[in-house]
């Protein structure tokens, strides 16, 4: 009989009466431009007047409520941390995926979630199954939609259910994104949509960081369908969830690596190489086993458990006190930050902003103080993007009406541009 691993892990649930805004994802890479057919059969131009640059597609800081949670219990674990770990060398493993120079571990790509209720929590009142690897075969399209902030049409986030999950296109014709992660209903017939893909066929493999993003499984509106789950139906008393964890494919648990991971010889006898083998993976995991002959065994599979109980009546989270403190704000990044730091300081903000602009400026020997002043005017404009931006008098020039924010123990350092008002 084959052993098991059982790992525990943390389950966050967030219980909602009325729809919430919440933090989204850092990247809206639903905006990405692309050319080609996005499962209507027709190759057309997308987004197209998006500039293909990160800094078009990121998400603006000063809106934070940027996500609708809809009502609902919503569900959200957090990884195990020997699964969030990356090493710099190369491990050599099936099991590990390269991110940038860090190798991190593939994650569980299969969930059951169970809602249970009654006396002792006995009685199992839903079940689902969650796909974390699910390939959507087409762009999902809702018949609700909204018109973003970029004047496009585009599905509204509650209807959207699956994660946005860059990729790089194998062609010119290639969406950028594909929607990643499923969870169905375990009391209803399977679903019928299938995919002829997998993730296999992008990317490497899933880990905590997802393709690259520290907070990718950190951030449950840019995970939700994949390390989270959305119950839309309303609690009657107290519930418990339950889920578990594994992997689909025994090769992608990063296990058989553990056992042989460590430096140094091992001694010969062979109760002190497994005690040695086990310290070792103990300081990797930080998991101590009941069973330490698990650890061994040549059939033995890792799962992951966590649970959660909800009592009836609980009100719902207090609204997070209002952040206290004063604010640096500046035309530019760079100008917050030093107002930030020089707490006022004039000839300091000064020196900071020349640090900041070094790179720019490194070939300007001469006149580099009427330089530097021009740069940090110029600092304060852009060309019309993905923010919204306030008018000003000169000619195709404009400002912003959103400043930088850095929050710290200064005053508020405010050369903002009113809108309307300024002469270029």
């Amino acid at each position: 009989m084959a052993k098991s691993i059982w790992v525990p892990m943390h389950l966050d649930a967030l219980v909602l009466n009325t729809p919430e805004g919440v933090v989204g994802p850092t990247l809206d890479l639903a905006t990405a431009p692309w050319f080609g057919d996005d499962g209507e059969k027709v190759a057309r131009d997308h987004f197209s007047n998006i500039a293909n640059v990160s800094s078009a597609m990121r998400a603006d800081p000063m809106s934070p409520d940027n996500r609708i949670l809809q009502v609902g219990t919503h569900l959200h674990w957090a990884l195990p941390d020997a699964l969030t770990h990356g090493t710099t060398e190369n491990p050599e493993h099936p099991a590990y995926v390269d991110r940038g120079g860090l190798w991190f571990p593939k994650v569980p790509n299969r969930w059951v979630v169970l809602r249970k209720s009654g006396a002792g929590f006995a009685t199992v009142d839903k079940a689902w199954m969650v796909q974390s690897d699910f390939v959507h075969p087409v762009a999902l399209r809702g018949q609700d939609s909204e018109t973003t902030r970029h004047g496009h049409e585009l599905q509204h986030w509650k209807d959207m259910h699956a994660t946005i999950y860059p990729i790089p296109p194998k062609g010119l014709r290639d969406q950028p994104y594909i929607h990643l992660g499923r969870s169905f209903d375990l009391s209803q017939p399977l679903p019928t949509q299938q995919s002829d893909r997998a993730l296999a066929d992008y990317d490497a493999g899933l880990t905590a960081v997802g393709h690259g993003d520290p907070a990718f499984g950190a951030l449950y509106t840019g995970c939700h369908s994949v390390f989270g789950l959305h119950d839309i139906d309303a609690l009657n008393g107290d519930v418990r969830y339950e889920i578990i964890g594994w992997y689909a494919d025994e090769k992608d648990e990063p296990l058989s690596h553990w056992k042989a991971l460590g430096q140094g010889p091992l001694p010969p006898e062979q109760d002190k190489k497994e005690a040695e083998l086990y310290s070792r993976f103990q300081k990797l995991t930080g998991w101590a086993l009941s069973d330490v002959g698990a650890l061994f065994a040549d059939d033995t599979r890792l799962a992951f458990t966590a649970s959660v109980d909800i009592k009836a009546g609980t009100p719902d989270a207090p609204k997070p006190d209002a952040v206290k403190g004063t604010a640096a704000v500046g035309i530019s990044t760079t100008e917050a930050l030093a107002a930030l730091v020089s707490k006022g300081d004039a000839d300091l903000e000064h020196m900071m902003e020349a640090i900041g602009f070094h790179t720019e400026l490194a070939d300007h020997k001469l006149d580099y103080g009427a330089k530097l002043n021009e740069a940090r005017h110029s600092a304060g404009f852009t060309t019309q993007g993905k923010r919204r931006f306030g008018r000003c008098a000169g000619p195709r020039t404009r400002c912003r009406t959103r400043s930088p924010v850095l929050w710290g123990d200064v005053k508020m350092h405010m050369p903002l541009c009113p809108t309307g008002s300024h002469k270029n």
